[in-house]
């Protein structure tokens, strides 16, 4: 941690401020090489304070009285008290006054720098941490096999104790707009809360797990272990069992398991395509392995120019439709009940002899056979890939 973060203008100006108001002296404060950089005494500010060189040097808080002020330049009689880091001076603070007058507040303004010093140093390796973080994120959902990132993605990695080459899977949560009117303060609380409890229960050591986004978060969830994915489904039921009480609800993307950065890249885009099915109403659940939507994936593959062809002859007529709607809804749910023509009717809340109607009036007004199973198919394929374009 460096000297000028923590001893920083705006820091300095309220310590002088607060200790001034605490004992009713001037206060003024000077860096490690006993220049003043903030005092209740403006003119003060920028001149040396000699009597602060022999407390950095001697790490002791000294008293200089009338006599001893006459050889430090810079300096009125009073006492100069050192501040550290964990591990040296890092410059002096100083009170104006006679020593009976200031010595009983030597001990506290003393400890409540340190305190001052102690809460600056963790908000800033706490905001050194999160930079880190959100910059390793915004490298690795970028990367591509041919990236320049590769080495700085593993030195970034490393940082945080992560071993890009052991077995890892890639968990992308979205979290969904909350029904009740919140303030910028309340969503703030609420993401950090959020935080706070997926670092909980992705604690092992190769547990990551950061924001990507204000609504997104990107989990690299360690696979070490026998019955590791079913760990992972368990920690992540568990987190959803908390964040429905408190408000919080979200959809939950799992990637195919890796061990190596270009395969945890592609099980990051395999659970980013899990969070799309999701979100186009294609799997009636909150939390999606891709391993079991393997539909859906094959269908977003397929080649542009061949669904093109196939969308002009097989749904081309079925958009013109004026009951498009219903034709497309009847057609998801054929497929979704493995061609059985009564469980098709009861997700529909039909008769099944409407069905059979149905049926026959999608023959005739848009040439499409859904008792020929293998058109049946490639249908519902293209509603599932122009439903995850849009």
């Amino acid at each position: 941690m460096s000297v000028s973060n923590l001893l920083n203008k705006n820091f300095c100006d309220k310590l002088v401020q607060s200790s001034s108001l605490t004992t009713g002296h001037n206060i003024l404060v000077t860096d490690e090489e006993g220049y003043i950089i903030a005092s209740s005494e403006p003119e003060r500010i920028g001149s040396l304070h000699e009597a602060s060189i022999k407390v950095i040097h001697s790490g002791q808080r000294i008293y200089h009285d009338r006599n001893a002020v006459r050889s430090l330049a810079g300096t009125k009689p009073g006492m100069t008290i050192p501040i550290r880091d964990d591990t040296h001076v890092i410059g002096t603070i100083g009170i104006t006054g006679a020593p009976h007058e200031i010595s009983q507040y030597a001990m506290l303004i003393q400890q409540f720098t340190q305190i001052l010093i102690n809460f600056q140093s963790q908000q800033l390796i706490a905001t050194d941490n999160q930079y880190k973080m959100q910059a390793f994120i915004r490298e690795f959902t970028i990367y591509t096999n041919y990236s320049q990132y590769q080495d700085s993605l593993r030195e970034k990695a490393y940082e945080f104790g992560i071993d890009l080459s052991a077995p890892h899977v890639a968990v992308l949560l979205e979290t969904l707009p909350s029904h009740q009117t919140a303030t910028p303060q309340d969503a703030a609380q609420q993401r950090r809360q959020l935080l706070e409890r997926l670092r909980q229960h992705f604690s092992a050591r190769q547990d990551f797990a950061a924001p990507s986004s204000d609504s997104e978060y990107i989990i690299l969830a360690s696979m070490a272990g026998q019955d590791a994915q079913a760990a992972v489904l368990r920690k992540l039921g568990a987190l959803e069992a908390e964040a429905v009480p408190a408000g919080i609800r979200f959809r939950i993307g799992i990637g195919t398991p890796a061990a190596s950065l270009e395969a945890l890249r592609l099980s990051y885009e395999k659970a980013r395509l899990a969070v799309r099915i999701l979100r186009c109403r294609l799997r009636q659940t909150t939390c999606l392995a891709i391993c079991d939507a393997s539909f859906e994936a094959l269908a977003d593959s397929l080649p542009d120019k061949i669904c093109a062809e196939l969308e002009e002859t097989l749904l081309a007529p079925v958009f013109a439709a004026r009951n498009r709607d219903e034709i497309l809804l009847t057609i998801e749910q054929w497929y979704r009940s493995g061609f059985n023509f009564m469980q098709t009717a009861q997700a529909l809340h039909i008769h099944k002899s409407t069905l059979l109607y149905r049926f026959r009036r999608i023959l005739e007004t848009c040439g499409l056979d859904l008792h020929d199973l293998d058109k049946a198919i490639a249908a519902y394929a293209l509603i599932v890939r122009q439903r995850l374009e849009k």
